[in-house]
């Protein structure tokens, strides 16, 4: 019995239990994390308690690679279209404008988003 229960632990470890994580250098990674950065924008900036942060760290690293993977098809005028959207609404940011307003912005990164993430 012991040895068939080490032997099926063995097979879970080796097979695993999940898929593994989307690769960042991906179309499907890089846009999963572009997408969860543009969340957390909308989380930071339409929370009670704004602090001034959008907790875009990676969202820089994710756009150029989805850039990348979105260059020759169909989808690369939208990913140029982001890429603006995403540095109008982080530089929007940085000057402390009126809540309202970087809230719009916010909300219009994310239509953006799903728009895309519809034609993915």
């Amino acid at each position: 019995m012991l040895r068939r229960l080490a032997a099926a632990c063995l097979v879970l470890i080796i097979v695993g239990c999940g898929s593994p994580p989307d690769n960042t250098r991906s179309l499907g990674g890089s846009f999963a994390q572009i997408e969860g950065a543009v969340g957390d924008m909308h989380a930071n900036v339409f929370g009670g308690r704004y602090s001034g942060d959008l907790g875009n760290d990676q969202l820089g690293f994710a756009m150029v690679e989805f850039q990348k993977s979105v260059k020759g098809t169909a989808l690369e005028a939208d990913g140029e279209r982001l890429a603006r959207k995403i540095t109008e609404v982080t530089t929007l940011g940085s000057q402390r404008p009126p809540i309202a307003k970087l809230r719009t912005a916010v909300k219009e990164l994310e239509d953006m988003v799903a728009d895309i993430k519809k034609k993915l």
